[in-house]
């Protein structure tokens, strides 16, 4: 009854004015109360952090975190469900080693995934723990304070970069044929990428606002969480297509390559690719890298620019490469590469 609990704290608190020690007022005996309860909360929230699995990581955590930073979260968050949240889900975030990871990655290959697949697995793992590593808990840490298990794991080298290119012959065959498919989008399209070396995404995005004719550049805008942007000079080849789209583009339109019925233009990839099996470039190649796909335009561009001499800093500009490394794969066929 409230009678006795009065009973029993006053009780308590004569004692310790007796003993001289412990709270002796009910507001000190208020403040130690909470004290106690703060400390019993951060223990248990240690006690979660130490035993939370990956799923829970994944849920509460990791995925919110790549909606907000990255473009292609859905593909990450595909893979995890499909693969790594049976594998490794259950244990805790403490208990997943470098050779739990190994294994796993192993026995995604034994099943038939590609290489650049598995890598990619391994990729989304990594970020995991990093994510991890930065996540903050008040009152209980950070959720992860190890090693990231993935620095123990071997990874192959992927060895997948594509060196196939078109001749000029090979090119004008798959204008000509595009000419005579009557896709005046998938004609103009492959013909702007040869002169200009866009990425796909790049030249759906691209707007009539980023084009300065009277300057001939085209203007890659630097957006978060995609390739670096940059200056793209255009040639007058280039300028005479893009007239000519002009003076049939709809006034409304913003998009150089305007979507139909406002869907995003994913088919012209497709659209290509029947371009290419319908002229033969991809018969008898067993290879994947060594199949002419629609990035094969763009590092048609860049070969071509070599082979008529371009220095390799120059192209690495047009192209917008990060880093040289990226560029040096054209070095060869520069004409003095082997003199150089």
């Amino acid at each position: 009854t409230p009678q006795k609990i009065h009973d029993q704290i006053l009780s308590v608190l004569k004692k310790n004015h007796r003993l001289g020690s412990g709270p002796q007022t009910l507001a000190e005996m208020r403040i130690e109360n909470e004290q106690r309860r703060q400390v019993a909360k951060q223990e248990q929230i240690k006690h979660e952090i130490a035993w939370l699995t990956l799923n829970d990581f994944f849920d509460r955590f990791f995925l919110p975190t790549i909606k907000k930073t990255k473009r292609s979260w859905k593909h990450d968050s595909g893979r995890y469900e499909r693969n790594i949240r049976e594998s490794l889900g259950m244990l805790p975030l403490q208990a997943i080693t470098p050779e739990k990871i190994t294994k796993f990655l192993a026995e995604l290959s034994a099943s038939g995934l590609s290489p650049a697949t598995v890598l990619h697995y391994g990729a989304i793992i990594r970020r995991m723990f990093n994510v991890a590593k930065k996540t903050f808990v008040e009152e209980g840490g950070f959720l992860f304070t190890g090693t990231n298990p993935m620095d123990g794991v071997d990874l192959p080298t992927l060895r997948n970069a594509r060196e196939r290119f078109l001749t000029h012959e090979e090119a004008a065959m798959l204008l000509e044929a595009a000419r005579e498919s009557g896709k005046q989008d998938l004609h103009d399209a492959i013909a702007l990428t040869l002169e200009t070396g866009l990425r796909l995404g790049e030249l759906l995005r691209l707007e009539w606002s980023d084009i300065n004719m009277f300057a001939k550049i085209l203007t890659v805008k630097d957006e978060d969480h995609r390739k670096p942007g940059g200056k793209v000079p255009l040639s007058e080849r280039a300028i005479a297509l893009l007239k000519e789209r002009m003076r049939h583009r709809d006034p409304k339109a913003s998009l150089v390559f305007q979507p139909v019925r406002g869907k995003e233009r994913k088919f012209l990839p497709h659209e290509f690719s029947d371009l290419v099996e319908s002229v033969g470039l991809n018969a008898f190649v067993t290879n994947p890298k060594d199949k002419v796909v629609f990035h094969t335009l763009r590092h048609t561009f860049a070969s071509w620019l070599a082979i008529r001499g371009t220095d390799v800093y120059r192209i690495k500009t047009l192209m917008r490469h990060k880093t040289l490394a990226m560029t040096m794969r054209y070095a060869h066929l520069s004409p003095d590469a082997g003199r150089t």
